[in-house]
């Protein structure tokens, strides 16, 4: 009976723990998409000029590196802008009509995104080379938030891929865990993220 009883709040807490998970990432998404919205309709009226949207909307990936790079790259919810300037309307735009918070990528301020550098490990693949963008414009965006982030099939590559002998690297496994350059390791929980990216521009 006891055992049973154990099983069954172990069962209740797990399905709770996986809702509130699920709310908090749906309350999140759905100020992100307001406020993005918000953005882009004044950007389409011509009232603030230079902002380009959502830089997980600037760019595709293949579907298999959709949980990979959702999980590693904290910026794709962030906001392409041109300068400084623009980013400025855009926070007092926001706060003027207490739409909530926006974090900005200034493309002017951004240095150019790099080929691929000789220090890799053989046969690493970069998360950036993945990322096919809507205009080369973006590419420097896309650097910025992932760098040098290697993907990995699985842990046991990933863990060759970020101790090799020459230098440590951070890198993301398809099902989401992710190992970074200071030898934390990421990953578990009920939920991978998923959805940061598609694996096609929409028409």
């Amino acid at each position: 009976g006891d055992r049973v009883l154990a099983e069954v709040n172990a069962a209740v807490t797990t399905i709770q723990t996986t809702l509130a998970e699920a709310n908090e990432s749906l309350r999140q998404n759905n100020s992100g998409n307001a406020v993005l919205s918000a953005l882009m309709k004044e950007a389409s009226a011509g009232r603030i000029k230079g902002v380009y949207g959502r830089l997980g909307d600037l760019g595709i990936i293949d579907s298999k590196y959709d949980t990979a790079i959702s999980t590693a790259c904290s910026s794709l919810n962030f906001v392409i802008v041109d300068t400084t300037a623009t980013g400025q309307k855009c926070v007092e735009f926001l706060r003027k009509n207490s739409l909530g918070r926006a974090s900005f990528i200034i493309l002017d301020k951004m240095r150019p995104a790099e080929g691929k550098p000789s220090y890799l490990p053989a046969g690493a693949t970069r998360l950036f080379d993945l990322v096919k963008v809507k205009d080369q414009l973006f590419l420097p965006a896309f650097y910025f938030a992932l760098n040098d982030t290697l993907v990995a099939d699985n842990m046991e590559q990933a863990r060759k891929l970020a101790y090799n002998e020459r230098r440590r690297f951070r890198v993301v496994t398809l099902d989401g865990k992710l190992l970074d350059t200071s030898g934390t390791m990421s990953g578990g929980g009920n939920q991978s993220q998923q959805g940061g990216m598609k694996a096609s521009f929409a028409p």
